[in-house]
């Protein structure tokens, strides 16, 4: 409760985030330039990346839902168009049944999710879905980013290394 959390497996504690990202997309319907804010979900354990979306203006309740959807029903291998991302162990966790999930793959169990105190994670909308999926909620403390410290690491590799070096950035 007080401290730092320290995971002992995968899946134990997952951080959820979003930053609002430096780069300006074009939208497709008005080809307007809007700012974008991109939610992730990672493992704490394995610092994993297991679950990101890209929305753009700003983060609605719908965009958290289906980052966590993405955390427990992983997207199929076999796809194509779709990568998988990087450092995601494909063959840590299998499911039981010998049907795979509705898109395939591993998923990780969640046990607890980590979240700050956003409108949109203390939404009705995401609390329904975590109690759904019986999975926990561990608030940060209030104005203490450092509670979510690997993943504002992540945040800034990706601000530093990629998104600065994009068409669409600006600064």
């Amino acid at each position: 409760m007080y401290g730092q959390l320290r995971a002992t497996r995968l899946g134990e504690y997952v951080i959820l985030d979003t930053t609002r990202l430096d780069v300006y997309a074009m939208e497709k319907v008005t080809y307007r330039w809007v700012n974008t804010e991109l939610t992730v979900a990672m493992d704490l354990y394995g610092r994993i990346v297991c679950g990101l979306r890209l929305a753009p203006i700003s983060t609605r309740s719908i965009d958290v839902a289906s980052v966590l959807y993405e955390v427990i029903c992983p997207r199929s291998e076999l796809d194509p168009k779709v990568l998988p991302y990087i450092g995601f162990p494909e063959t840590l966790l299998l499911p039981t049944s010998s049907e795979p999930g509705p898109h395939g793959g591993a998923s990780i169990p969640i046990e607890c999710v980590v979240i700050d105190h956003g409108r949109v994670y203390m939404s009705q909308h995401v609390r329904s879905a975590l109690e759904r999926f019986g999975i926990s909620v561990q608030p940060v403390r209030l104005y203490h980013g450092s509670d979510k410290g690997p993943l504002e690491r992540w945040f800034r590799t990706l601000r530093e290394g990629l998104l600065e070096h994009l068409d669409g950035y600006k600064g």
